[in-house]
């Protein structure tokens, strides 16, 4: 994905998930990128109450506990989206469980807790088990 216009991906720990058990119905796509400290930044989409592919509009209070967020941006910035804000149109287009498949794409706004805002465009996001 690009956020602010620079591209960003992540390059270990990158999961997805359709339904796994214990949850409730929710499509997982997470993503860390950078060394594992301090400095590493971890992005994920949880979107609750799902049935499979199709086009999903996030928005933060949303009554389905849905969630965007970035954590790590920076310093000030430790968390991005969630509580603080976020907009996030996403289309699901292929997905399967036992394997797990999730792939998407993704474009939106998340606010950080120091009122910056990342914007997202050109999300893309592949997952095989």
């Amino acid at each position: 994905m690009d956020i602010n216009g620079v591209q960003w991906k992540a390059d270990h720990d990158i999961f997805g998930a359709f339904h796994p058990k214990g949850y409730n119905n929710v499509i997982m796509i997470s993503g860390k990128k950078g060394a594992k400290d301090a400095t590493e930044q971890g992005f994920n989409i949880n979107i609750y109450n799902t049935v499979g592919t199709g086009s999903y509009y996030l928005k933060n209070d949303n009554t389905d506990l849905s969630v965007a967020q970035m954590s790590g941006w920076d310093e000030q910035n430790f968390i991005c989206g969630s509580g603080t804000g976020f907009e996030m149109k996403v289309k699901i287009t292929s997905i399967s469980s036992n394997p797990d498949l999730v792939e998407a794409t993704f474009e939106g706004e998340m606010i950080c807790v120091m009122n910056d805002i990342l914007k997202i465009t050109n999300g893309k996001f592949y997952y095989h088990e």
